[in-house]
C-alpha cells in the first residue's frame, strides 16, 4: 500500500536531510558563499554584507554544532532503543552468562550496525533514492523472509 500511494518523485534522502536540518540548526561549513558576515552592516557602516574571515569562523566554535549533532543522535539512539526488544535479550542473556562479554558482544554489534548506516549513507551521499524504491525493496525482503520463515516451518514440522 505505502510502495502504491507513494510519489514516485520524492526524495528520501533529501527528506531525511531536511527533516534532521530542522532539528539541528548548524552553520554552513563547506561553502563560504553561504555564510554572511554581518558585522558591517551591524555597526552603522553599511555597505554589502561579506563572507567571515577565516577568523571570525574560529570566533563561532563549531565543536557547539558538533556536540548538538552528537546529543541529537545520542538521545534519538537512547529513546528509540529503551525498552527495546534488543535491550529485554541482552538483559535476558546475561541472566545466563557473563556480564562482559554479553556487554562487548552487544556493543560491537550496535557498533557494526550503526557503522553500516553511515557508511550507507556516505556512499549514497549526492544521489537521489526515491521513496517508492525504498517501499518496494522493502516490500520484496519482507516478502523473501515470510518464504524463508515458511521454508523452515514446513521443514521443521517434516523433522
Amino acid at each position: 500500500k505505502d510502495w502504491y500511494f507513494a510519489d514516485p518523485e520524492s526524495d528520501a534522502i533529501e527528506a531525511g536531510k531536511e527533516e534532521a536540518g530542522g532539528d539541528v540548526e548548524l552553520l554552513p561549513v563547506d561553502n563560504e558563499e553561504d555564510s554572511i558576515s554581518t558585522a558591517d552592516t551591524e555597526n552603522g557602516e553599511g555597505g554589502t554584507p561579506q563572507p567571515p574571515s577565516k577568523q571570525a569562523k574560529a570566533d563561532v566554535a563549531p565543536e557547539n554544532g558538533e556536540l548538538a549533532v552528537f546529543s541529537k543522535a545520542f538521545m534519538a539512539v537512547f529513546i528509540a532503543e529503551w525498552g527495546d526488544r534488543t535491550q529485554i535479550a541482552m538483559v535476558g542473556q546475561h541472566a545466563s552468562q557473563p556480564l562482559i562479554p554479553v556487554f562487548l558482544g552487544s556493543s560491537l554489534a550496535f557498533f557494526l550496525l550503526t557503522l553500516s548506516a553511515v557508511g550507507a549513507a556516505t556512499l549514497l551521499n549526492g544521489q537521489k533514492l526515491r521513496e517508492r524504491v525504498i517501499f518496494g525493496f522493502s516490500a520484496c525482503c519482507f516478502a523473501l523472509f515470510g518464504v524463508l520463515a515458511l521454508r523452515d516451518a514446513v521443514l521443521a514440522a517434516d523433522a
